[in-house]
């Protein structure tokens, strides 16, 4: 299952309420998602791409057309890129996560936050990637069509949780992914920052 995605669908089994008492079952783990049969997770995977790929389409379309130029320029370095895109929001996740813990604000609600924030956070990635690459592809071919470039990139991501194996998928999937978000992450790397003079 995408890393996004497995934020995301960490959700409750079962909610029941008996008079005052609201019980929660158990909730649905990576090793849960692991034993999903491969069709099923390549449906989620391909829901999850049209979703955060589809609103960054409809909202950010510059953005998108703008990453699209930079994953051109120069595609060969992309993944070094994409892969420190994911690595940064990790540590992120990561950080905020063991300060919550330390000052001992690690309810199940903060930790629902974190991980929800986190997930979004991730599939957002994940979806401009597939994207990116998705309209890469239609660009080489000849015009590009961001749509069109939605439902390749949607299609790759089902693909890959069809043809393989569970940890192999999920590194197929990240690599694909971190293929499209390298031009818009190298450039937001390399950017001009304003400096701040004392």
């Amino acid at each position: 299952m995408p890393v996004g995605i497995l934020g995301i669908v960490t959700a409750v089994e079962w909610l029941s309420v008996s008079g005052s008492e609201i019980t929660v079952a158990q909730l649905l783990g990576p090793g849960d998602i692991a034993n999903l049969e491969p069709p099923v997770r390549a449906a989620v995977s391909v829901i999850a791409i049209f979703v955060a790929g589809g609103a960054l389409l409809r909202f950010k379309p510059d953005f998108v057309e703008h990453s699209i130029d930079s994953w051109l320029e120069q595609p060969g370095i992309a993944v070094l890129y994409g892969l420190m895109a994911y690595g940064l929001v990790l540590f992120v996740l990561t950080y905020v996560s063991t300060q919550l813990i330390r000052f001992g604000t690690g309810t199940q609600i903060v930790g629902f936050a974190v991980g929800g924030a986190g997930g979004a956070a991730l599939l957002t990635l994940s979806g401009l990637g597939f994207t990116i690459v998705g309209a890469g592809i239609t660009d080489i071919q000849g015009v590009r069509q961001p749509g069109i470039g939605l439902v390749i990139g949607a299609g790759i991501s089902g693909i890959v949780w069809l043809a393989l194996p569970v940890l192999p998928g999920l590194g197929a999937w990240i690599i694909v992914a971190a293929i499209g978000l390298g031009g818009p992450t190298r450039v937001w790397f390399h950017s001009d920052r304003p400096t701040v003079s004392d």
